[in-house]
């Protein structure tokens, strides 16, 4: 298995096409591919987990205890 990045522009009809030339050490025939899209935000960062760090802050639940959080979702399992 191996992976190609392209970075692409999303046309105005939201038709893609993609041209990618594959290395010579992947055999001719059937394959698998798997397109995976992940929009940039304006400012080049990705919208990755790393963009989401931080967003929780503000957040009622994860304001309060960290300990007292973690022994109420355990008390759920039992």
């Amino acid at each position: 298995m191996d992976t190609l990045r392209k970075t692409v522009t999303i046309p105005r009809d939201h038709r893609l096409r993609v041209d990618v030339e594959v290395p010579a050490r992947i055999p001719a025939g059937e394959a698998d591919v798997l397109l995976i899209i992940s929009p940039k935000r304006g400012n080049g960062v990705s919208s990755d987990l790393a963009g989401l760090a931080g967003c929780l802050a503000a957040s009622p639940i994860f304001s309060r205890d960290p300990a007292a959080l973690q022994k109420e979702l355990r008390d759920e399992w039992d």
